[in-house]
């Protein structure tokens, strides 16, 4: 339908420009006839310009949409199932583009079509013809992000290699990705540590320990016992114990790493 449209358009152009010279002729003679009919060449020249540029740049995203969303169900579905996690991470992926309903549902079919399938290699091969390597570049780091979301699973880490070499990146630059992608999580997963112990990254140890002690005595089961809490609030609890547990670690872990790092020459 878009071929048809375009040369309709451009048979249109063409008529157009003997109508124009025709024109010229009437009102001027023969340099009316001549300028009529290289105004319309003109015309034509920049109008089919125009017209191939967009249908370029529609196919391309259409291409690039296709192999990002199948990819990204493949990637998901790597460990053997599919997470809610992994669900919300498509979804949000899909928003920050900006689709449409109707491209979302697409995409989501696309997804799950990735999802279900062991033969990634229609895929690779479509992404290769009809994406730039800048375009097959940016797809895989589109791709890392999953990296940020759910963590660094071993199956998933090495499916993601073997498509970004597939794609024609090196191994050095798909070594570069994943370690800008880990890093990103690492800050991510810190600044998340100190706003569950409710303190700021500018205190000191001391302060580090206190709001991890004041955090755990606040939720310490015997309290709750006091309450007569039921089991459900029990297990709610012993969960964000573990939470405060968890961001205590990392707190320390990044701190033991930096304070190495300042001792290296």
């Amino acid at each position: 339908m878009a071929a048809f449209h375009g040369g309709s358009i451009g048979m249109t152009v063409v008529t157009g420009r003997f109508f124009l010279a025709l024109a010229g002729w009437a009102l001027f003679d023969f340099w009316g006839a001549l300028f009529g009919f290289l105004f319309g060449w003109w015309l034509d020249h920049h109008l089919r310009k125009h017209l191939w540029t967009n249908k370029r740049h529609h196919t391309a995203s259409q291409y690039y949409l296709h192999a990002l969303f199948a990819l990204m169900g493949r990637l998901a579905k790597a460990d053997g199932h599919v997470s809610p996690e992994e669900i919300q991470w498509a979804s949000s992926q899909m928003k920050m583009l900006g689709l449409s309903e109707t491209l979302v549902e697409q995409a989501k079919q696309w997804f799950r079509d990735g999802r279900d399938t062991n033969d990634l290699s229609p895929i690779i091969r479509m992404a290769r013809k009809h994406l730039t390597r800048a375009q097959r570049r940016q797809l895989i780091q589109q791709l890392a992000t999953l990296f940020e979301t759910v963590g660094n699973h071993g199956t998933q880490q090495a499916l993601w290699q073997h498509i970004a070499q597939q794609l024609g990146l090196s191994v050095k630059q798909t070594h570069k990705i994943l370690a800008k992608t880990l890093r990103n999580r690492m800050l991510t997963t810190l600044a998340m540590a100190y706003q569950t112990l409710e303190i700021s990254p500018d205190c000191n140890d001391a302060e580090v320990k206190r709001a991890y002690r004041r955090k755990m005595m606040q939720l310490h089961p015997d309290r709750h016992f006091a309450r007569h809490a039921n089991a459900e609030d029990l297990s709610h609890t012993t969960e964000q114990m573990k939470r405060v547990q968890e961001a205590y670690r990392t707190i320390r872990e990044s701190r033991t790493k930096q304070a190495a790092k300042n001792l290296d020459p």
